[in-house]
């Protein structure tokens, strides 16, 4: 890991660094309340139909985080998926939430994390890749944990905003149904069809649910 951290992506950690500190002073001053407070404010702040753009004062709080070209939203595509796994949904529940840096391996751009765990319902998640010009572009992940069996994360790109909600169901003790619904917020034109995301998502976790199988037929532990 340590030779990981060096070469091109140590000129990243001051950007990532700052950022850190910034999401942790903004969650700690934040309570559970005012999170829900300001989800409802910006739920009706979408609800407007006169309004095209994002509020990033009600996105989690943290303002200035999107550049101000990105506050448009040029398109909205809701998709569902649900998968099964051959593993027990305790099992399930904390492989899915147990959020690691090396995560990046059952992506398509293979990027890299940084995992904070800022308390033991509450994740935050850098991530940091590199596109095929050579660009590179940094994500945040914020993830509330609903134990024992949902979990939500909302996601900040610099070209999307991205909310998830999971839930997992027991179909047999050794077979879980995996819900998921994704709501993605496009901030530029340029951006993939519905049925693209759909293929891109179905694909992604195909490879998810293929690595937690594996670990749980190798008899690795869930978390850690």
């Amino acid at each position: 890991m340590a030779a990981e951290e060096g070469g091109q992506h140590s000129l990243l950690r001051p950007r990532t660094d700052a950022l850190v500190k910034q999401l942790r002073c903004v969650i700690a001053r934040r309570s559970n309340a005012t999170y829900k407070s300001a989800r409802n404010s910006h739920s009706c702040h979408k609800r407007r139909a006169s309004s095209r753009s994002l509020d990033i004062n009600f996105t989690f709080g943290l303002p200035r985080i999107m550049p101000e070209s990105s506050q448009q939203i040029f398109a909205t595509q809701r998709v569902r998926l649900v998968k099964l796994a051959n593993v027990p949904v305790r099992y399930a529940y904390d492989w899915l939430t147990d959020y690691r840096p090396q995560d990046g391996r059952f992506s398509r751009l293979h990027p890299r994390y940084r995992v904070l765990r800022l308390a033991k319902d509450r994740v935050v998640r850098i991530r940091i890749h590199q596109d095929e010009s050579r660009d590179t572009h940094v994500a945040v992940d914020m993830i509330r944990v609903s134990p024992p069996d949902r979990w939500h994360v909302d996601q900040i790109d610099e070209d999307d905003f991205n909310t998830g909600d999971f839930k997992l169901t027991a179909v047999t003790p050794r077979k879980t149904r995996i819900e998921v619904a994704i709501l993605e917020r496009w901030m530029t034109p340029t951006h993939p069809s519905r049925s693209e995301l759909r293929d891109r998502l179905d694909v992604y976790w195909d490879r998810i649910i293929e690595g937690l199988e594996s670990d749980y037929r190798e008899g690795r532990t869930a978390t850690g």
